[in-house]
């Protein structure tokens, strides 16, 4: 996985830097900027950049021909005629029979 930029935007920095100490740590250094980002810690900073990119990342497109050769195992009213051999095609059936289920009230 390549490495993901942190944006990070302050209004007041001189805020973050009077907070530096003498020697700062590699922790240390890396849970400063968190804070000041309107974070709790680092890791919750990472996340937040992180979904930032996940997001923005366009969404993968279906396969077509894995989803037609799933409809053969289902009858018109979405009634499931036979289990598929393949495991692949297993999980395409296990997910048209999810969204067919009620929801638990």
């Amino acid at each position: 996985m390549s490495r993901i930029s942190l944006p990070f935007h302050v209004e007041d920095i001189a805020v973050q830097v009077a907070e530096i100490p003498e020697n700062p740590r590699h922790l240390s250094l890396m849970k400063m900027p968190a804070p000041g980002a309107g974070f709790a810690n680092f890791q919750a900073f990472w996340a937040s950049a992180v979904a930032g990119v996940r997001l923005s990342a366009p969404a993968p497109m279906a396969d077509m021909t894995k989803v037609t050769q799933a409809l053969r195992y289902f009858d018109d009213q979405v009634r499931m005629i036979r289990w598929a051999s393949k495991t692949n095609l297993q999980h395409l059936c296990l997910l048209v029979i999810w969204a067919v289920c009620p929801r638990a009230r």
